[in-house]
């Protein structure tokens, strides 16, 4: 049983955080956080495991990380003034995702009136701007929910309870402010009675949004209505994953023939089907998106169709020859939002394909092998020349990055986790990383940030059940490398690609192109297995394929700790396609 008062407002935040079946706190002490992080190192130290990082933004994308890779919530905290401004864009790339991450920061003193003047600024708005987000997220005064000031000890246990209860909501995340005097002075703290535990809302489940008929109808009359002799398409999105509507998408493709592509929030939902093309949009394959583009009906399951998705509507062809959209979404913000179509229908993903496919039936809708055929398997099992191994070059002592990218396939186990850093890269790994479960893969990009990878793929890797491997480009290791160190102490299976080429690729060859100076594109890095090892890692630096093949069996199973691979990649290869953003 809890005590029923506590001395100090940290004191019963432990409690609370204890009750909801919190395990890990990702933290950097400050002056701020002393009485809450050296209370749960001491007290607690049998209910959490603190992990400790070595900069503010490593303790929120860690948390992030560990958000998306186990479903539980993130817990990070962190000191006030600089220590939170370190944090924005690890907590703007959580705010896109809409992560499940709780962050704990102190705030002002509310009666004290001598406060250290070198750490205020305006905090709220910093917090309002970042975890609050947009302005469709603001109240009618102006700030976001996502912001929680706790301004008194006697509403904080209830007040913390009320969060818990809103991030297994999925309302993350979330950013709790409490004033330095609340946080830390002594203060009796009576517990209410009947406060909650974890599982009183935990097993709930959200309800079904039925479509309305005539939204179904038309959404039906409009596939009736295309060119049967072009193959339609299907673009599922995350919503299409978690309404489970696989089995619904795959009944109405085998009746209609249509072919399957992903967003690539849902990468790896079809990947065992003979007719699945793979992802769309700017970061998507050439097949795919050729075949959205020569389609004339798309069903859309569960996703935005935002720009990334669209190639900036391009998929979808001129205005006079567009193809027909049907658009499936619980959102009805996203409906009609950053694409224009022609059927909406705001319903659940499965309900609505099920209600679909018996109209469909209905009407006696069968294709036969019209497009689902030997010549379409054929043409989709060819379709990546350029991963084929008869197509690297590898160059001196520099190994080409898709040999590494096919070797990494073949050897980590099935049940993975995989990361991949914002650059030039992550074409490679896109390409040639197989991903078996939209669960598996991590998209760290919500942001566009360089330098997040490592640390989302730290946090990722305390998932028990799966070996996570998050690659990244020279310039984006270097950017979070310290927390390489934090791997290294709590002993962290974290399997860490490096794939270096000197440069900062993206840049590299966008100014290349435009034949403009590549000197500030072109920065010489260190040996990162020489690193890597002094920071405690198993460092391996790889020049090429002689060096991997040693590698296998210890990247065969989840490694006792970090690993680094410093593959020192051939550098003038370009890519197999750039996003048009």
């Amino acid at each position: 049983m809890p005590p029923t008062s506590y001395e100090h407002a940290y004191q019963a935040i432990a409690d609370v955080l204890v009750e909801q079946g919190v395990e890990k706190l990702f933290t950097l002490m400050s002056d701020g956080t002393i009485g809450l992080v050296t209370t749960f190192a001491e007290e607690y130290d049998d209910e959490f495991e603190m992990i400790y990082t070595r900069h503010e933004s490593g303790a929120v994308g860690m948390a992030d990380g560990y958000a998306r890779g186990t479903g539980e919530i993130g817990v990070c905290a962190v000191g006030r003034g600089p220590a939170l401004t370190n944090t924005a864009t690890s907590l703007l790339t959580a705010r896109k995702k809409g992560s499940n991450v709780l962050l704990i920061a102190p705030k002002r003193p509310l009666f004290r009136y001598y406060d250290n003047p070198a750490k205020r600024f305006d905090q709220n708005s910093f917090l309002q701007t970042t975890v609050g987000g947009s302005d469709s997220d603001r109240n009618r005064y102006g700030h976001s929910d996502r912001v929680v000031d706790i301004d008194s000890h006697e509403t904080l246990i209830g007040d913390f309870e009320e969060i818990f209860r809103r991030l297994r909501a999925s309302e993350g995340p979330i950013a709790v402010q409490i004033p330095n005097d609340v946080l830390n002075e002594p203060e009796t703290i009576a517990r209410p009675a009947g406060g909650r535990e974890a599982n009183a809302f935990g097993d709930a489940s959200p309800g079904v949004l039925t479509p309305a008929a005539e939204d179904v109808e038309k959404g039906v009359a409009a596939y009736l209505d295309s060119d049967p002799d072009r193959p339609s398409v299907i673009i599922a999105g995350e919503g299409a994953v978690q309404a489970n509507a696989k089995d619904e998408i795959l009944s109405f493709a085998e009746r209609t023939n249509a072919l399957l592509t992903t967003t690539m929030q849902s990468r790896g939902l079809f990947h065992d089907h003979p007719y699945a093309l793979g992802t769309v949009g700017g970061f998507g394959t050439h097949l795919a998106n050729e075949y959205v583009r020569e389609s004339d009906f798309i069903l859309t399951v569960g996703c935005s169709l935002n720009r990334f998705t669209t190639d900036k509507g391009r998929l979808f062809g001129e205005e006079e020859e567009r193809s027909t959209i049907v658009h499936i979404d619980t959102d009805l913000n996203a409906l009609d939002r950053y694409t224009p179509v022609d059927v909406a229908v705001h319903g659940d993903a499965r309900a609505t394909l099920e209600a679909t496919n018996r109209k469909l039936a209905a009407a006696s809708v069968d294709r036969g092998d019209a497009f689902w055929n030997d010549d379409m398997r054929r043409r989709i099992k060819n379709a990546k020349p350029y991963m084929n191994p008869e197509a690297f070059k590898d160059g001196g002592d520099r190994i080409d990055p898709r040999r590494v990218v096919t070797f990494l396939n073949e050897v980590i186990p099935d049940d993975r986790i995989v990361l991949h850093d914002t650059g030039q890269h992550q074409f490679w790994v896109l390409d040639g990383m197989e991903i078996t479960d939209p669960g598996d893969f991590i998209w760290t990009k919500d942001f566009g940030a360089v330098g997040e990878a490592l640390k989302m793929g730290i946090g990722a890797a305390l998932d028990d059940s799966r070996t996570c491997v998050t690659l990244c480009g020279d310039g984006g290791f270097m950017m979070s490398m310290q927390e390489l160190e934090t791997a290294v102490r709590h002993e962290i299976p974290v399997i860490v690609v490096v794939l270096n080429n000197r440069a900062l690729g993206a840049e590299y060859y966008r100014v290349l192109r435009n034949d403009l100076p590549t000197d500030g594109s072109q920065i010489e890095t260190p040996d990162l297995g020489d690193v890597a090892e002094s920071l405690g890692a198993d460092g391996y630096t790889i020049k090429g394929l002689e060096d991997l093949r040693p590698l296998a069996d210890e990247l065969s199973g989840r490694p006792s700790g970090p690993i680094v691979l410093n593959c020192e990649i051939v550098r003038d290869m370009g890519t197999p396609r750039a996003p048009s953003g």
